[in-house]
């Protein structure tokens, strides 16, 4: 029988070794950054902003959306509102939704205990017109002012495997 801390270190453990292997280096990526969503309740008019720098604008590329929920998350899906802004200043606004659970509320996600990680293609198979930095900004788009659950959102772009 195992005491409680040593369950929690058991977790943390676990937790970690997890992590490591979903997020590990691999050749193909570009660029990752996750952001924490401060005490998991992303507010409506709080976005949550990449800087992505870009020098190769002849490799096809990939951008995934990355976003770690909690058990608690009482919606199926996560609309977004992502705003790409190019080094020129130009801006494209589009809406995506993430499916997170199918309909009997199984997490899509990879986790364990009450954390679920999943990633989804925003962007496939693109090339960036312009070197410099590209801003995108992820802003959760539901119909509630402060959203509870969500704890990280990221963004990872990625060589395309198809050329």
């Amino acid at each position: 029988m195992t005491t409680g801390s040593q369950t929690t270190s058991l977790q943390l453990f676990f937790a970690i070794c997890f992590s490591l292997t979903l997020f590990a280096c691999d050749r193909n990526m570009v660029y990752e950054k996750i952001e924490d969503v401060p005490g998991s309740e992303w507010n409506a008019t709080a976005p949550i902003d990449f800087v992505v720098p870009v020098d190769d604008t002849l490799t096809v590329q990939n951008i995934l959306i990355t976003i770690r929920n909690s058990s608690s998350y009482k919606y199926s899906n996560l609309f977004l509102f992502v705003t790409t802004t190019s080094p020129s200043g130009a801006s494209v606004c589009d809406t995506v939704e993430v499916p997170m659970a199918d309909d009997k509320g199984r997490w899509y996600g990879k986790g364990f205990s009450h954390s679920y990680d999943s990633r989804m293609p925003y962007k496939l198979m693109i090339k960036f017109p312009l070197k410099g930095d590209y801003k995108i900004s992820l802003l959760q788009g539901m119909r509630e002012e402060t959203l509870s659950g969500i704890e990280k959102v990221g963004i990872r772009v990625e060589q395309s495997k198809i050329k």
